[in-house]
């Protein structure tokens, strides 16, 4: 990602020149880079590859690469055209990864696609007329499809283009007859090993030849980034025996044969060149060179010819990405976390004064009770650690350090006395004054980042503490301790630990150091946010600690000392009259209004409670909620809403956003480093299996840490640990951009173009348009042509490019039918999200078509997307559809990416009426539905894929256990962990697999152990007209095939 100076096209021109003709590297160029992704000229005389972001060209016996294409941006997927003139590459300048080409002879730097949705190029017509890319543009739930686009621009038009598969990596042979592609793998190549789902398989389809497509690789086999010989005959790829990596050379009418024999490490991203004699790899970060003819391969050895610049450091706005508020005690500032620092800005608004300077997450804040100190846990030494700010002296001062994170610090009224739990196991005491630590009880307890709210809570008095703590079979409870130790007493009865039907494991739309436990009045009562009705999610559940005092003479009740009374606590529990799905509370200081972040039609807002009222809601808007606190007078709330800071009367009232400012420049190789050492430690410190999957991943750390040091870019730097987390081999794992750096810009129509058509005449001409759409709305109709845009031609030019930016915005489109008198249509284009979800209804609703034609209306027709809840909304929905006069129903999880509501849904299934209702003169109802429970009771069948993965196999697993019906189609994917997410100090998400899951049944471990079917039947890549799958479930269900089924 250097940064190119103003002669830098001469510049680029000498150099070329001299490492062409065998030039040398001066003593102060750069040593051996990181070097990844290679691509080869067609004779194999020179490589161009990646390095910082920028793409570099040298010649394959090695030494000095010269800069080729740079830009602050990031430069990737470099690929040679065939004659050599070009070389197409993806480029995050414009968006998301648009597709470009530079013109060696001229350096001239072409912009070929316009989609805000990532499309990386992949191969090009023997005549280097047409460049071939994958993009998840137009296609459901983020699978790719394969399109090409002239090198001298206009639309890009899909060449496979299968509803709801995933097909990539599209490579011409050189004769053309043939598409070499990956379909029906999911896209981790950075993954060591992989599942049923990570294993990319090979197909052709015919381009100009006849034939049908087929598959040229063995089921369960991997064979990635195919790339074809010289004579057409035959494709180099990645294949995976046992899990190691090598090339592998398989002819048309040949069996698969080995071409390197490594035994450990990766090759990744080969290109062949264009006259097959050699193969350019990655492997461990340098590029590596196989001679085909000879079948040696070595590393080739690179220095740059200038030094890659930094990233420069700009000034960067935080007020709209802030993670955490506390509202100090005398209301007049607020202390924030934003990328991962600590903040402090008047309440008022205004700018925010930084307080630390670690480059490192800082997170818990917790304000000393005279607002003079902020305690807060720092992860600038690899580990959390307990740190204090003193507001008078301006200084730091670290309080904890042990080799085992502290959590959720909590001072004590008095502010003497800071609380705090160690690695979830131990509670403990600090006395500021003296810095003497005390142990006070062990505990059990959820631990951040997975466990987002804090477990602790001083009595008001500050004579004890009370946590939530989760013991057998993870059942929670809340005990008390006295402040200075000694035996813990139980005051509640047993909760689920909180999991319900929501994400609940999502920090980064949480918040850290939310009470579960607030102590109301003079400490007598205690509220827990509890989830004993999780069908209902959060719920507060007041515990009265002791026996109400006796009345005084003038009626009141008598005030003294008292003591909790454990068995009384026990027995004297009861819900808040609060029907809502509670997230977060916060109690005035009288005890008598309390807010909360509530859900309703699944969205959060902030509702006011108070005793003997009805919940009234005061914000009305989508975006989460998180860190609620209420002033000392209890009158007004405080909250931050998509990252920003937010107040409101609790009174009622409109939401006022506070306008704080919070600018810093990001020092990169500070960041580089608490970015590397934090994924590593929570990865160690959280990841499901204590044995890394029999990795060493102290080991690993070691080994990658030095690559880390040599990244050169944010987008580097995820690269070298994502590599890293690869080893791993587990499923959700990963890390990704910040969610600010993926734009949406591109306004969308809703329709299909006709390929041939469109190829041949220049017109764009509809294929299809999708039910409603802005398309569909305005009339247009299947053969309309596009002839203008807003009055300007559009001829065969980039649609894309003139709808670049159009999002929302009313539009005039010119059409014509046929010969007809063109015509005026307006509309307004939607974004990639509105477009994928009526696509995926369109598909839907062509299966379910498809099943009512082939059963003769005697089946209905489920699908469920996912798993979230709502998913199972919707899936009751359509069950009401379906059922109707049907003698069964196909539910249909293919392609569902998982979710929570497994168990939810399965009950619904499972459900069986033990008696039935007849009222006179109405028709009879079966119990359940009488009292208003859904059930189906009727036959069902369950149709999986390769691509049902995490809480659909769990679905599936629970499905076969219950024996509710046959499973058909294909295993799913073996994955199948609890994750969570971590929001990392440069906005990366770290993505935490934590917790296993094992089948009750067979103990088997569903992570890589994909659920079997009873009935296997695969859809084959490039046909939509036919559903193998739902013919089986349809003949299982019907007992004979189906008529559409005999009709192939």
């Amino acid at each position: 990602m250097s940064t190119p100076g103003a002669n830098l096209f001469q510049y680029l021109s000498m150099i070329t020149a001299m490492v062409l003709s065998g030039w040398a590297a001066p003593a102060l160029a750069v040593s051996q880079p990181l070097a990844y992704e290679p691509t080869l000229s067609p004779d194999g005389s020179q490589v161009a590859f990646v390095s910082g972001g920028d793409i570099w060209l040298a010649r394959t016996t090695g030494g000095v690469a010269t800069p080729l294409v740079t830009h602050a941006a990031t430069d990737s997927n470099p690929v040679f055209s065939p004659d050599g003139r070009y070389v197409a590459f993806s480029s995050s300048r414009t968006g998301n990864g648009d597709v470009y080409l530079i013109e060696l002879a001229s350096k001239a730097i072409t912009r070929l696609t316009y989609d805000d949705r990532p499309e990386q190029p992949s191969g090009w017509s023997a005549d280097s007329k047409w460049l071939y890319f994958h993009s998840t543009s137009h296609d459901i739930q983020r699978m790719n499809d394969i399109y090409r686009i002239a090198t001298t621009g206009g639309q890009p038009m899909p060449v496979m283009q299968g509803r709801y598969v995933e097909e990539k990596r599209g490579v011409p042979s050189p004769d053309g007859r043939w598409l070499a592609f990956n379909a029906r793998g999911f896209d981790q190549w950075w993954r060591r090993g992989g599942a049923h789902i990570d294993q990319e398989e090979l197909w052709l389809a015919p381009l100009s030849t006849p034939g049908a497509i087929r598959s040229l690789s063995s089921a369960g086999g991997h064979a990635a980034w195919p790339q074809w010989s010289a004579d057409s005959k035959g494709l180099f790829y990645v294949g995976r025996e046992q899990g190691i990596e090598n090339l592998y050379y398989h002819g048309l009418d040949q069996p698969a044969h080995r071409l390197t024999q490594f035994q450990t490490g990766r090759v990744l991203w080969p290109s062949a060149s264009a006259n097959g004699s050699k193969i350019a790899f990655e492997r461990e970060f340098q590029i590596w060179l196989l001679d085909v003819p000879s079948g040696t391969s070595q590393p080739l050895s690179f220095t740059l010819a200038t030094q890659p610049a930094p990233p420069p450091a700009d000034q960067i706005k935080l007020a709209d990405k802030i993670e955490e508020l506390r509202l100090s005690p005398d209301g007049r500032q607020l202390a924030l976390i934003a990328r991962g620092e600590v903040w402090l800005a008047p309440a008022h608004g205004g700018a925010a004064r930084r307080l630390t300077q670690t480059g490192a997450s800082q997170s818990q804040l917790a304000w000393s009770p005279d607002g003079q100190r902020l305690a807060y846990v720092s992860m600038r030494r690899g580990v959390g650690e307990i740190w204090q700010y003193d507001l008078t002296t301006h200084r730091e001062r670290q309080l904890t350090q042990a080799d085992t994170s502290d959590t959720f610090p909590a001072y004590s009224p008095d502010g003497k006395t800071l609380a705090f739990i160690r690695n979830g196991q131990m509670l403990y005491g600090l006395d500021l004054p003296s810095s003497q630590l005390k142990p006070l009880t062990q505990v059990t307890t959820g631990r951040p980042p997975i466990w987002a709210d804090s477990p602790l809570a001083w009595s008001p008095d500050g004579r004890w503490l009370a946590w939530v703590d989760l013991g057998d079979r993870l059942y929670a409870q809340v005990k008390l301790i006295a402040r200075q130790g000694g035996e813990s007493m139980v005051v509640s009865q047993l909760a689920s630990p909180g999991v319900g039907k929501k994400l609940w494991f999502r920090p980064e739309d949480q918040g850290y150091g939310q009470p579960s436990l607030i102590w109301q009045g003079e400490g007598r009562t205690l509220w827990w946010r509890a989830f004993q009705h999780a069908e209902q999610g959060g719920r507060w559940v007041a515990i009265d600690l002791a026996p109400k005092p006796p009345l005084g003479s003038d009626g009141e009740p008598q005030t003294g000392p008292w003591q909790p009374d454990a068995k009384h606590a026990r027995t004297h529990q009861s819900l808040l009259p609060i029907t809502l799905d509670t997230q977060y509370g916060a109690l005035s200081a009288d005890g008598k209004t309390f807010a909360l972040v509530g859900l309703a039609a699944g969205l959060p807002n902030i509702w006011r409670w108070r005793m003997g009222e009805t919940a009234t809601q005061l914000t009305s808007t989508t975006a989460t909620k998180h860190s609620l606190q209420l002033s000392s007078d209890g009158a007004t709330a405080y909250y931050l809403e998509g990252g920003k800071p937010y107040r409101i009367a609790m009174s009622g009232g409109t939401p006022e956003q506070i306008p704080v400012q919070i600018n810093m420049a990001p020092d990169f190789a500070q960041e580089r480093q608490a970015v590397f050492t934090e994924a590593w430690r929570l990865l160690n410190d959280f990841f499901y299996d204590p044995a890394m999957h029999k990795q060493d991943w102290a080991a690993l750390r070691e080994r990658f840490k030095p690559w880390a040091d040599q990244a050169q870019t944010k987008d580097e730097l995820r690269r070298v640990m994502l590599l890293m987390i690869g080893e791993l081999n587990s499923s959700h794992t990963g890390l990704s951009a910040p969610r600010s750096e993926t734009q949406t810009t591109l306004g969308r129509l809703g329709v299909d173009f006709d390929t041939q058509y469109y190829e041949a005449e220049g017109v764009l001409k509809i294929r299809r348009v999708i039910p409603d759409s802005p398309a569909a709305q305005a009339g247009l109709l299947a053969g309309d042509t596009l002839l203008e845009l807003d009055g300007q031609p559009i001829g065969a030019d980039n649609l894309d490019a003139k709808l670049d930016g159009r999002l929302g915005k009313l539009t005039q489109l010119t059409v014509q039918s046929g010969g007809g008198t063109p015509r005026k249509v307006f509309l307004k284009p939607i974004p990639y999200p509105e477009e994928a979800t009526l696509r995926y209804r369109d598909w839907v609703a062509g299966r379910r078509a498809y099943v009512d034609l082939a059963s003769k209306g005697k089946l209905g027709y489920v699908h469920v997307i996912d798993m979230r809840e709502t998913s199972l909304d919707q899936f009751h929905l359509d069950l009401d559809r379906a059922v109707q006069g049907k003698q069964g129903v196909i539910i249909d999880v293919r392609n569902n990416f998982g979710g929570m509501v497994d168990s939810w849904m399965l009950d619904t299934l499972s459900r069986r009426s033990h008696f039935s209702f007849t009222a006179r003169q109405l028709p009879t109802a079966s119990g359940r539905v009488a009292v208003g429970q859904y059930t189906l009771e009727k036959p069902t069948a369950l149709v999986t894929n390769k691509w049902t993965l995490s809480d659909g196999e769990v679905f599936t697993e629970g499905y076969r256990q219950q024996q509710l019906g046959k499973v058909i189609g294909e295993p799913g994917a073996g994955w199948v962990i609890f994750t969570s997410f971590k929001l990392l100090v440069d906005g990366s998400i770290l993505r935490l697999p934590f917790g296993r899951v094992l089948s009750t049944a067979t103990g088997d471990d569903l992570e890589t152990g994909p659920r079997p079917v009873d009935m296997p039947a695969i859809n084959l890549p490039g046909d939509d007209a036919r559903d193998l799958q739902l013919d089986a479930a349809m003949s299982s269900l019907l007992g004979q095939p189906t008529q559409i089924g005999n009709s192939r």
